[in-house]
């Protein structure tokens, strides 16, 4: 969750290809990514983000859009129909 906390507040993100992050995140739009446990590749990314303004900028803005589509109230309008339809199925 906290990839997409940072998402919804703006920031630039440089995060793993965990599940969450792989399912939603692309490249350079929304993050850069870094392979686990590689401090010098983190660290490029990390340094390549603060030399680039436009890439922060255009990073900040595109994250926040992204984090409109889990406002609560999408996510649990979606997550009614899911059990509406689960409850439909039972009768």
């Amino acid at each position: 969750m906290t990839v997409f906390y940072a998402a919804a507040a703006g920031m630039s993100i440089v995060t793993t290809r965990i599940r969450g992050a792989a399912d939603y995140l692309q490249e350079p739009e929304n993050c850069l990514w870094t392979e686990p446990r590689n401090a010098t590749m983190l660290s490029e990314k990390i340094a390549f983000l603060l030399k680039n303004q436009e890439t922060r900028r255009n990073m900040s803005q595109a994250n926040r859009e992204l984090a409109r589509n889990f406002s609560a109230a999408l996510v649990t309008r979606e997550y009614l129909e899911v059990y509406s339809r689960i409850a439909s199925a039972d009768e």
